[in-house]
């Protein structure tokens, strides 16, 4: 099975070039995985994070987002 970790770093190595691949956080990398992986969907990316926050209890943050999201009509 592989890692997330895993394919993070593979990202990292595939995606940047090797001059910016030391500058590249994790949280950098696997938003682009994400943002490839929905088709570069909004809505879809959104509401990884939505359950990503709600996972990890920022209730109020995610809160904030749905007022966002119906503002902008995502």
């Amino acid at each position: 099975m592989t890692s997330l970790k895993s394919l993070i770093d593979t990202t990292i190595k595939v995606r940047y070039e090797p001059e910016y691949q030391a500058s590249i956080t994790d949280a950098e990398a696997l938003g682009a995985m994400i943002s490839s992986y929905f088709k570069w969907d909004g809505a879809q990316i959104l509401d990884a994070l939505q359950y990503a926050l709600e996972d990890a209890n920022f209730h109020s943050v995610n809160e904030q987002i749905d007022a966002i999201r119906k503002k902008e009509a995502v």
